[in-house]
């Protein structure tokens, strides 16, 4: 049989494919079982895969099975190690502390599944302390369980609320509605939100707006508002495939627009009303904050990247605690005199100057005096945290002195432009 007659048999199935499932079929059959040389299956599967589904959207991805692990473990939280899952040891809950004496701040890292509990317990902790307004920090945080975020957004909302809804071409069209008595339903609540704050934590920030439940201080979110769902391999590799996209409670999508995969999977044209009050929101993709508060980036200078890079802060601080630590021990017994009565920062920058120059670090006085309060802050923090082990938030306290929009927040939450933005009456 001549070469042209074998290749016109063989090819001859590929015609009476009549799906493009069949199709599919047949190409991956003719490509294991006919090509000249012979293929590994496993890589060559994998990177179909891969290839594939990078071409739906932006966060459909296949996994190999180290990332499928670090992926797993990263959503379960500490309670898949069995640690225990309390504020003060969790991967999510990193501070929670008194601001001022009616003013709690939490600090949510991500929504794992730990994190309702433990944000329950940073709540009851400071309701003990005297808390009647609440400063939710969740800048940075990427997302996670789309679970966990309903949970926590229900201890903040009151009545029969919608938190948020999903919907998809192959999946039914569902609501997660309140259903507990919240740890925190009454109280004036400012949610500090960035470009970094993602997936999940928007469910959290678009109900919490659209119930006008909260002030939103910072700048606008990340605008992720597609649903994935993790599909595991038998080889521990997993498909993390977009199945759904989801809605906030007045019917927004907030997945902003993107382009190069065929859909843009947001409108950003249409205008929303705030379900309790009647404001005037807009889709623009993420959530828009009520009260922009740049990101503070004037300390950020050369001689700051140079002075941290090689360590200079704790080398300081280290030295200032051998030759003061006992004295410091005696002087401030506890982490709130310290806060209120510390003021060797000053001392201490000098000492880190002196020492960088003599180090050999190129040094431009503008630049120092520009970074010289953020490094003064981040000393007594840092000097804070090595005297006072027992105290997890103490270190985070005094850095969030120097954070604009805490400042903002704590200032809102004192006045009565907190209702204006509201719109309360």
């Amino acid at each position: 049989m001549s070469a042209i007659a074998l290749a016109t048999t063989a090819f001859l199935p590929l015609k009476a494919q009549d799906t493009p499932e069949e199709k599919l079929n047949m190409t991956m059959y003719a490509i294991m079982n006919m090509y000249v040389d012979t293929v590994d299956k496993a890589s060559f599967v994998n990177d179909v895969i891969a290839r594939t589904v990078s071409t739906l959207d932006p966060f459909s991805a296949y996994l190999t099975p180290e990332e499928a692990r670090a992926n797993e473990a990263a959503l379960l939280g500490p309670t898949a190690s069995g640690a225990d899952s309390g504020p003060a040891s969790g991967k999510t809950v990193q501070t929670a502390y008194m601001a001022d004496a009616r003013t709690g701040y939490i600090r949510l890292t991500m929504f794992a599944e730990s994190s309702p509990e433990e944000f329950r317990q940073a709540v009851g902790k400071l309701g003990k302390q005297g808390m009647k307004n609440l400063i939710l920090d969740i800048q940075g945080n990427p997302g996670g369980f789309m679970e966990s975020a309903i949970a926590i957004a229900d201890e903040l909302l009151g009545g029969n609320r919608t938190i948020v809804t999903t919907s998809g071409a192959h999946i039914p069209t569902e609501s997660a509605c309140t259903q507990v008595d919240g740890c925190f339903e009454t109280g004036r609540v400012v949610l500090l939100t960035n470009g970094q704050t993602m997936s999940a934590a928007e469910i959290l920030a678009g109900a919490l707006r659209d119930w006008d439940r909260a002030v939103i201080v910072g700048s606008t979110t990340f605008g992720k508002g597609l649903i994935q769902e993790t599909l595991p391999f038998k080889d521990g590799s997993a498909l993390r495939l977009t199945v759904a996209r989801y809605l906030t409670p007045c019917g927004m999508t907030i997945q902003k627009p993107y382009e190069g995969y065929g859909k843009v999977f947001a409108d950003t044209a249409g205008t929303f009303r705030s379900l309790t009050n009647g404001r005037l929101l807009k889709s623009r993709g993420g959530i828009e904050a009520d009260v922009y508060v740049p990101r503070d980036t004037v300390f950020m200078t050369q001689w700051y990247y140079n002075v941290s890079f090689n360590g200079m802060q704790k080398s300081e601080v280290s030295s200032y605690l051998r030759e003061n630590g006992d004295m410091l021990k005696k002087k401030y017994r506890t982490p709130e005199a310290y806060f209120r009565k510390f003021t060797g920062e000053d001392e201490m920058f000098r000492e880190l100057t002196d020492k960088a120059v003599a180090s050999g670090l190129p040094f431009d006085r503008k630049e120092c005096d520009r970074s010289a309060y953020a490094i003064k802050t981040q000393l007594k923090a840092l000097l804070a945290r090595e005297l006072y082990p027992d105290d997890h938030d103490i270190y985070y306290r005094i850095l969030n002195t120097a954070n604009p929009a805490v400042v903002k927040a704590l200032g809102l939450l004192s006045g009565d432009e907190y209702d204006g933005i509201l719109g309360i009456k």
